[in-house]
């Protein structure tokens, strides 16, 4: 059984993302039933994978703090999101810049070679952090619930830094590359 919450209970919404020595973690817009990284507006943070859990899991309450929250009837439309999301992507290149200088990579298919990724929820009862999956060479996808590799991992509020930080590390972790569906179960005729 998968984490379930109304879009109306979510209170903080981020992604988390491990690159070589360095945790790289944003706050997201939401808007009900749709998400995705703040690069305009939302907190940006950079740390060593060697911070304790308890450093970790403030970053994670703050950037989950920072999330921001917007009505549907102030999103662009038409032309107006075309060229909204043409920024975004202008400015997601920038943001993976950011990542390769920070890493010494010298490209996006090094940089997310051991690369991984979670995205995280919050309500005002639990932190739910999910596993990710690297389908493309530098693109994280979420993986459907009833897909083998499907992992969440739910905390339940009042959380402390440290199991934060302890649990963001384990949904980590459990991040897969190239997830594949359920086997098919063949009936007898």
């Amino acid at each position: 059984m998968s984490f379930k919450c109304l879009p109306k209970d979510v209170t903080g919404r981020i992604e988390i993302f491990r690159f070589g020595t360095f945790y790289r973690l944003i706050s997201c817009t939401y808007a009900p039933g749709l998400s995705g990284m703040d690069l305009a507006h939302g907190l940006d943070e950079s740390l060593s994978t060697t911070v304790s859990d308890a450093e970790f899991g403030t970053a994670i309450r703050r950037c989950h703090d920072a999330t921001r929250f917007v009505d549907w009837d102030t999103l662009p439309m038409g032309d107006a999101a075309k060229a909204a999301n043409r920024e975004w992507k202008k400015k997601f290149v920038l943001w993976q810049r950011k990542a390769l200088e920070m890493t010494g990579c010298k490209n996006l298919e090094e940089l997310y070679e051991d690369a991984r990724n979670s995205s995280s929820r919050r309500t005002k009862d639990v932190y739910v952090f999910f596993n990710s999956n690297l389908k493309k060479s530098t693109e994280f996808f979420s993986i459907p619930d009833h897909f083998p590799d499907y992992r969440e991992f739910i905390v339940e509020q009042p959380a402390s830094d440290e199991i934060l930080g302890q649990t963001a590390r384990a949904a980590l972790d459990a991040g897969v590359r190239n997830a594949l569906p359920p086997p098919r179960v063949r009936g007898s005729i």
